[in-house]
């Protein structure tokens, strides 16, 4: 069982509705040993992917259907390829090397990596995606996160 906990001066607290779920079936009384490790920053991870969405929303018709098959998720694998979080790996049967894409996990990216893929993510999208757009207007779409 994982669970996502915030510690507060009154003890550890589910965040999410599927953690305080999980909880519920711990017995009251019963003794538990848990492995605590910091987890990625949940704002930015929120923020991260409400960038992408709005970068989704800029990319017109016609490249969202013909460079992507009208998939966000290979959008987003193609910007973080773009950014620089990708491997390189030989292709025989192209008999050339090509990028992969790398997991975002939050097993595999600790939050100083993540802020790092995020800036670099915001990069790649200002010179391509958002190059006609304010930082202002980008800015005021993802205020909330």
């Amino acid at each position: 069982m994982k669970l996502t906990l915030l510690n507060t001066a009154f003890g550890l607290i589910p965040c999410y509705d599927n953690d305080y779920d999980e909880k519920k079936r711990l017995k009251e009384g019963e003794y538990y040993v848990a492995d605590i490790t910091t987890v990625r920053n949940p704002k930015l991870h929120r923020k991260y992917f409400a960038l992408i969405n709005l970068a989704w929303e800029y990319v017109p018709d016609v490249e969202q259907e013909f460079l992507y098959n009208n998939d966000k998720k290979v959008f987003r694998k193609t910007i973080e390829m773009a950014a620089g979080h990708c491997e390189v790996i030989y292709n025989m049967k192209l008999e050339t090397f090509t990028h992969i894409p790398v997991s975002i996990s939050y097993e595999t990216l600790d939050n100083t990596a993540f802020e790092k893929l995020y800036n670099n993510v915001l990069d790649v999208l200002y010179a391509t995606v958002f190059r006609d757009v304010s930082e202002e207007v980008y800015k005021s779409h993802l205020i909330y996160f």
